[in-house]
């Protein structure tokens, strides 16, 4: 077993915080682990129907988060205590399953990698003048992007966890599967989130801006 994963194991074995952060510390002084900049929390949906949405649920050296439509994993250590359990934001534990997500990856080779012309940052800005615009109107903001000749629709506030991830893990590369989903990866970290279908007959209730 290779040093990195000795140090990982002892990390997820580790019942005390004051040991599970020095090991921490070594590994990102060592180059081994990165910091992912970005607060899990917001992509927690506390007023999802799903009590598995209201937390983070930690695996194997991972944190997951997901309320149907937004899947987010990030490499991150954590209490031993907190092993295969979901904890809401307030450090409390969720007595709920969390849903088996792999499924979501059974078809992957169905994606094909999608790069914007905008970068994240310019992305970020339209986003957030057009969400502005569109509540101040009484609309809710969708994001449209054409790839191939063909149109996939996203919600905004799941658009911009999407940006959040991005931001956070600049080496991500983005991929889309038409009509269906976005996900994004560094080879540790990923962020995944479904597409919506604007109902023709209220197309009047939205505001709708188009990337490429």
């Amino acid at each position: 077993m290779k040093s990195k994963e000795l140090i990982e194991k002892a990390i997820r074995l580790s019942g005390d915080p004051q040991t599970v952060e020095l090991l921490e510390q070594f590994l990102r002084a060592n180059a081994v682990i990165k910091d992912i900049k970005f607060d899990l929390a917001k992509f927690v949906d506390k007023n999802s129907t799903h009590e598995f949405a209201k937390g983070i649920y930690h695996r194997d050296g991972y944190k997951y988060v997901t309320n149907g439509r937004v899947l987010v994993s990030v490499k991150s250590g954590y209490d031993a205590a907190y092993e295969d359990k979901i904890i809401s934001p307030a450090g409390e534990i969720i007595e709920t399953r969390f849903p088996d997500w792999k499924h979501a990856m059974d078809q992957f080779h169905m994606f094909s990698e999608l790069r914007l012309q905008q970068s994240v940052q310019e992305i970020c800005g339209i986003v957030r003048e057009n969400e502005a615009v569109a509540k101040a109107n009484g609309k809710k903001l969708i994001l449209t992007i054409l790839h191939d000749g063909r149109q996939t629709d996203f919600r905004s506030r799941e658009f911009s966890l999407f940006l959040m991830f991005l931001k956070a893990c600049p080496e991500a590369v983005t991929y889309i599967r038409d009509n269906q989903c976005l996900y994004a990866c560094d080879g540790e970290n990923f962020c995944l989130i479904m597409c919506t279908n604007i109902d023709s007959s209220y197309i009047e209730d939205y505001s709708i801006i188009h990337l490429q």
